[in-house]
This record gives structure tokens, C-alpha cells and sequence, in this order.
């Protein structure tokens, strides 16, 4: 499956908790905790999206300068942890007793889960940052990370982004 959907429904979820964080309304509550169930349903690798909500959490119970006072309720916090995650959890548990059913016998591919060297990594950026994108947008996207428009959301995914 490809990356983008995963990742666009993350971002939607993101900007919706952002949302329900803020004002507390049950449809951005709602919407967000779906989005980033699908997120996680088409590919779990977009948990990554949990960082930066854990960082708006934080910053909202800790009082964080700058951020609005308003403190998200500890159950609200459990339920749309138990929505975004309880589905992904009974999906990828039926995987793996699937897999360990059946012959080949593999879950997430033949050798499983590794993590690989630095330098596996930064060859796979190197050609990105060259082949797939090109060394002019390479540019272009740097120089977007130091100039960011300013708008009500814009600070928080320009610093995510960093």
C-alpha cells in the first residue's frame, strides 16, 4: 500500500485533535480519532504520528508558554486512544495468527522487522534528495523549512517539521 493516504489521513488527524484540543468539539474528537485509525489500519508504520500528539498533550498539561490553557480530560484522552488504536490492534493480532497458521509463515515480509545502519538510511535519502525529488526542490524544500507562513496552525507543523 502507498505511503500517501496513510499519511494524509495522519496529517487529518493531526489537525483535527489539534482542533478538538483546543475548542473540544465531539466532530473534530470524532474525526480525528478515526482518521489516524485508518492511518494506522493502511499502514502501521504512520504510528509515528503519536510524537506529535503526545507533544500537544503535553504542552497543554504542563502549561506550555504560549499554548492556549485549555487541558484535554484524561478520559477523553483514553477514548480516542482506545479508538485510534483498538482497531489496528485486533487487525494486526488476526495478521500474525494468520501468519503463523499458514505456510510461509511470514508477518511484515520474510526476515520481519529490522532496523537498519545509518548509512542504509542515509543512502536511501541521499537518492531521494537527488533522484526523487529532484535537486532543485530539494532546495526549495529546505528553504521552506525556515520560512514558514504565519497562520493560527502554521508554527506547530513548521516546528513538527524541524
Amino acid at each position: 500500500m502507498p505511503d500517501v493516504p496513510s499519511l494524509e489521513l495522519a496529517i487529518v488527524g493531526l489537525y483535527f485533535f489539534l482542533r478538538w484540543v483546543e475548542d473540544g468539539e465531539a466532530s473534530s474528537f470524532l474525526l480525528a480519532a478515526i482518521a489516524i485509525s485508518l492511518s494506522f489500519l493502511i499502514k502501521i508504520t504512520s504510528i509515528v504520528i503519536v510524537a506529535p500528539l503526545v507533544y500537544i498533550v503535553v504542552g497543554r498539561l504542563c502549561h506550555t508558554p504560549g499554548i492556549s490553557q485549555k487541558r484535554p480530560t484524561i478520559v477523553g484522552l483514553i477514548a480516542f486512544a482506545a479508538i485510534a488504536l483498538m482497531p489496528s490492534t485486533i487487525w494486526y493480532w488476526h495478521a500474525h495468527q494468520i501468519a503463523q497458521e499458514f505456510y510461509p509463515h511470514h508477518f511484515f515480509g520474510a526476515s520481519g522487522i529490522r532496523i537498519k545502519s545509518f548509512w542504509w538510511y542515509w543512502q536511501i535519502a541521499q537518492q531521494t534528495l537527488v533522484s526523487g525529488l529532484t535537486p532543485a526542490l530539494s532546495v526549495m524544500a529546505l528553504v521552506g523549512l525556515f520560512v514558514a507562513p504565519r497562520s493560527r496552525y502554521s508554527r506547530f507543523f513548521h516546528c513538527w517539521l524541524r
